[in-house]
């Protein structure tokens, strides 16, 4: 795991299963859950339980190797997946489950309801062109839409080629 420090946001990135990495961002009242498998990654965004005994919704994406994503949500805003041309939200329909095959030119974006509440129009303005989102850095990107927002939690998954580790010598 990475750290990157974008002013006051921290973002957190992960890679594993395959080419995903993961951006996430958790403030307070915020859950932004990265876990890797041999064979799978997982993420879970929401907002924390309120504590009167009422449910928090969740978004969440379990990631293959095999570049597929299966996204589901509950009571939550639903992700956001993101091509060169166009967007959408996954799953298509409300409340459901969506199998999702991603390739390189495209991200998921997922935010819990309070951070996607605090900031419509940050993200609309990078909405409005999907090929630029594309470009942009995901740490720099989660932390644009965070800024000024002291609470919920977003991630962004990604396939990305892998990079060589030190260990490792790189493919020519």
């Amino acid at each position: 795991m990475t750290i990157h420090v974008a002013g006051p946001t921290l973002v957190r990135s992960s890679s594993g299963t395959g080419d995903w990495t993961v951006w996430a961002v958790e403030q307070r009242a915020g859950v932004a859950r990265v876990e890797r498998r041999p064979d799978l990654i997982e993420v879970v965004v929401a907002d924390a339980p309120a504590g009167d005994g009422s449910e928090a919704g969740f978004t969440a994406v379990a990631c293959t190797a095999e570049g597929e994503a299966m996204v589901l949500r509950q009571a939550a805003p639903p992700a956001l997946l993101v091509g060169a041309s166009s967007c959408r939200t996954a799953p298509a329909d409300p409340g459901g489950r969506e199998l999702v095959a991603m390739g390189p030119d495209e991200l998921l974006l997922l935010l819990s309801a309070s951070a996607l509440e605090a900031r419509p129009a940050v993200l609309s303005q990078n909405l409005q062109s999907p090929a630029h989102l594309l470009d942009l850095d995901p740490a720099r990107l989660l932390a644009e839409l965070f800024t000024d927002v002291p609470y919920g939690a977003g991630a962004m998954l990604r396939r990305c080629a892998p990079t060589p580790t030190e260990l490792e010598e790189p493919t020519r």
